[in-house]
């Protein structure tokens, strides 16, 4: 009956965590699906982010589902080639076996993570996976090697100015150290991690830090420090809720009332504990807190409660155990230890019974009082159970009916929002077709005509031709600019990328303009990189270097000078044109990359769309880049962008 009893509790203890886990794991589901079921649907950052999660989620409980999961968002992640989370999905795969306990392999698909973070000089993912190797090596008793990866992680975290990373990773050396029975070292690293949590105002971390040095002043046998940073972390904790600690810091309080003997005291923090560690079906703890409470009773003479409790630490222990891990000498040494325990404490318990058989009755008869109200207890439970998950399904199917009507109204207001967008883009293109277009072509016919009847001699035709060239120069800028303007508005990405030398662009277009600008008296050089190789589109930077050079020789007066300057960083490639003209006014550099801006004729009369420039923020950013500009009115302006480099 009692065997029957136990195991019934144990049932009851896990319908809590279990339910919790489904919940989170079907509500992960239900966003995956959500991004799957879009038109235009393809694994990106956001979805790899969702789906690490969802298969992170199995971790504690079956960490077979988190490996096959982690394995299918590898090979999402090399087809996408996001080397970042590639090497997330491998240290995921690590954490699988590693929450197995297979070791080996675990640490073989960690160093294949590092292999890829180090390759792509991922700092953040660096100091994480040193922390997860630490991890693994501190798990097989590996000291050395633990402390040389854990002190690796540390100096990448203080190189990135990580100060939460840096934090975490001295509570790992702490515990390292507390492991090792370095009280005093690990003291040193608690405080200086509770200095650093304390300045970024991580409650958290502050929480963790007192906890750790409320057991390290437990374990150096300072009761009342351990009491008062105890005391502090569960102050801390309470408040926001990590109910994870709350079941730690009560187990050492617990601990500490032992060390007081104070028994009832310890009992009641140990029953607290085991009431928060079932809430959030915290078995590792609970097979703890079942081994203390064994002790305290049995200190108190209480042997068959303490027998009970003991029994139930072995159930929870053997849980915990993983069956392609034990080793059969420490199997047959917890047997031998188990049935050393239990067959002292049955002795003990039948001193007792000799000594008070009334006892025994009693106590058989609030078993019995204690089984009929369970039964009573687990039969509301159960009916209450039941009617919140109709209700809560019915809720799902209402929430869910509700997204779906969001969904659509959003989708509705997007294509709504397209049409306007597409009639602006057709009154804007007849605008400028209309008024800035016709007129240099109605020119062009209009010399024609007078050409063709003979008004004309070849001096006066002379005379008006590089006016002419200009005006078809001109037209044809702005034919182009209208063109690539209204592709990328209407296509969306038309981005071809490719390696080139951006330099070859340069020379080309200033050899274009060399002819207009020596007309206006004004000075084209370069001062660039004798290569400036890069990874972009090469006709879209081509119009950008187009129109930058194009502006500069319309703002530039007689004697003015323009020059190409160039430098070349860690991963981009910045490309300076400079020139000695007019300037722009302050408050017209705000808007002057935006659509539609209001345009200015140049210094000698020369005509704009105000297309240009948006055209060179539109086409630089699509290539990864950016593009800002500088400029003092009399004095000149700069106009700076950057391009990926490919070297």
């Amino acid at each position: 009956m009692k065997l029957y009893l136990l195991f019934f509790i144990i049932f009851c203890l896990f319908i809590p965590f279990s339910f919790a886990q489904k919940q989170q794991i079907d509500s992960l589901q239900r966003v995956l699906a959500k991004m799957e079921a879009k038109n235009n649907f393809q694994s990106d950052t956001n979805y790899f982010a969702t789906y690490h999660q969802y298969a992170f989620a199995f971790y504690a409980t079956n960490p077979d589902s988190t490996i096959i999961l982690a394995q299918k968002m590898l090979v999402w992640t090399i087809k996408a080639d996001n080397k970042k989370w590639e090497s997330r999905a491998l240290q995921d795969i690590g954490g699988g076996y590693y929450a197995k306990g297979n070791y080996a392999l675990g640490l073989e698909y960690y160093l294949k993570a590092l292999k890829i973070l180090e390759k792509i000089d991922f700092k953040q993912g660096l100091a994480t996976c040193y922390n997860n190797i630490g991890n693994i090596y501190s798990s097989q008793k590996k000291n050395k090697l633990a402390l040389l990866h854990y002190e690796k992680s540390q100096k990448v975290y203080q190189s990135i100015n990580d100060k939460k990373g840096l934090a975490t990773c001295l509570n790992n050396i702490a515990n390292h150290y507390h492991q090792q029975k370095q009280y005093k070292k690990s003291l040193e690293l608690n405080f200086e991690a509770l200095q650093i949590n304390q300045e970024i105002k991580d409650e958290q971390g502050m929480a963790f830090n007192f906890n750790n040095i409320g057991f390290d002043y437990l374990k150096t046998e300072q009761i009342e420090k351990a009491l008062e940073y105890l005391t502090k972390s569960l102050e801390i904790c309470k408040k926001i809720g990590d109910d994870d600690l709350i079941s730690e810091v009560l187990m050492g309080l617990g601990e500490v009332e032992v060390a007081k003997k104070e028994y009832p005291s310890a009992i009641k923090f140990l029953e607290q504990s085991k009431e928060v560690s079932i809430k959030i079906g915290n078995r590792e703890n609970l097979q703890k807190i079942m081994f203390f409470l064994s002790d305290v009773y049995s200190k108190q003479g209480s042997y068959q409660q303490s027998l009970e409790f003991y029994k139930l630490h072995k159930i929870y222990y053997d849980s915990l155990v993983n069956a392609e891990n034990e080793n059969n000498t420490l199997q047959l040494q917890a047997q031998y230890e188990y049935d050393k325990k239990t067959e002292f404490l049955k002795l003990e318990q039948q001193k007792k019974d000799l000594i008070n058989d009334k006892q025994i009755s009693d106590y058989r008869f609030y078993m019995v009082l204690f089984l009929f109200l369970l039964i009573l207890f687990v039969a509301g439970f159960v009916f209450t159970f039941t009617k919140q998950r109709k209700v809560s399904k019915t809720n799902n199917i209402i929430s869910e009916q509700k997204i779906e009507i969001e969904n659509q109204n959003a989708e509705l207001e997007a294509q709504a929002e397209h049409l306007r967008h597409v009639n602006a883009l057709k009154d804007k293109l007849f605008s400028i077709i209309g008024h800035d277009l016709r007129s240099p072509l109605n020119q062009l016919k209009g010399v024609l005509n007078v050409l063709e009847l003979g008004f004309l001699n070849e001096d006066e035709f002379k005379n008006i031709l590089p006016s002419l060239s200009q005006n078809v120069t001109n037209a044809s800028s702005l034919l182009d600019n209208l063109l690539y303007w209204a592709e990328s508005q209407m296509s969306g990405e038309m981005r071809k990328p490719k390696v080139f030398d951006l330099k070859t662009i340069i020379i080309n277009n200033i050899q274009l303009y060399s002819r207009q600008a020596t007309q206006k008296q004004v000075m084209i050089d370069e001062e660039i990189e004798s290569k400036i190789i890069v990874y972009a589109d090469k006709d879209m930077l081509d119009l950008v270097v187009r129109n930058l050079l194009s502006n500069a020789v319309k703002f530039c007066n007689a004697g003015s000078q323009i020059k190409f300057t160039s430098k070349i960083m860690e991963k981009y490639a910045e490309i300076c044109i400079a020139d000695t003209g007019i300037g722009i006014e302050a408050k017209k550099i705000k808007k002057i990359f935006g659509e539609g801006h209001a345009t200015e004729r140049g210094t000698a009369g020369e005509k704009g769309t105000g297309l240009g420039l948006t055209l060179c923020k539109d086409f630089v950013e699509k290539n990864g880049g950016k593009i800002w500009v500088e400029s003092q009115v009399g004095k000149g302006t700069r106009f700076y962008f950057t391009v990926i480099s490919a070297v």
